[in-house]
């Protein structure tokens, strides 16, 4: 699978590093960066020419 830009990822590690962020958002700001992961885990598992897939 080709290597893409990852701006959503980008943009989460951003907002993380952010020292404004307040204390009650970083947890929820983790869970995100912890979904993003297993969605483009997800993603990698899907093979050229698979026919359930766009």
């Amino acid at each position: 699978m080709p290597e893409f830009t990852q701006p959503h990822y980008s943009k989460l590690i951003a907002c993380l590093n952010n020292p404004r962020l307040p204390d009650s958002d970083r947890d929820r700001l983790e869970e995100a960066i912890r979904k993003y992961h297993h969605w483009i885990d997800e993603l990698k598992l899907v093979k050229s020419g698979q026919t359930n897939t766009v």
